[in-house]
């Protein structure tokens, strides 16, 4: 699932980030740089929820995908690899989530999005590779479809 189903939510925001210079020094914790991050990554990603510290079970299905997604999005990855980003979140989580996987990658940070929506695809691809039955059918550009796809630069 990606979460800890009994941690809050900004423990769920820093879970791979604990250990970093930002939230910790030494064996503490910085107790004030975690609320403000995860109060921040709560705000972009519009999470419905009373307070940063509440318990992640209580949250909607919907409210944990978001949570997962922010988590991951907000983490400057050095590589990115998603598959289905935006199932299970509303259309403006999911028009967030599509704006900064662009940003990402127009960081120069390698992104492989894996979907089954096709116009997604050409609206947020590089290249894209067709695959059928296991084999690769063939690699073009988005434009070499003969579909337009939806902007999502980041202007």
């Amino acid at each position: 699932m990606g979460i800890i189903r009994e941690f809050s939510l900004t423990e769920n925001v820093i879970l791979k980030s604990h250990s970093s210079q930002e939230f910790s020094r030494w064996i503490s914790l910085k107790g004030k740089q975690i609320k403000s991050h995860a109060a921040e990554v709560i705000k972009d990603f519009d999470e419905r929820t009373p307070s940063v510290d509440v318990i992640v079970s209580t949250l909607s299905g919907g409210n944990i995908q978001k949570l997962i997604r922010a988590r991951e999005l907000s983490s400057e990855p050095k590589h990115l690899l998603t598959a289905q980003p935006t199932r299970g979140v509303d259309i403006g989580a999911s028009e967030y989530i599509h704006k900064r996987i662009v940003q990402i990658r127009n960081l120069g940070v390698p992104v492989l999005l894996i979907s089954e929506n096709f116009d997604i695809i050409i609206s947020m691809a590089d290249r894209i590779m067709v695959l059928y039955e296991g084999r690769v059918q063939g690699i073009v550009p988005p434009h070499n479809t003969g579909r337009k796809g939806r902007s999502h630069d980041d202007s």
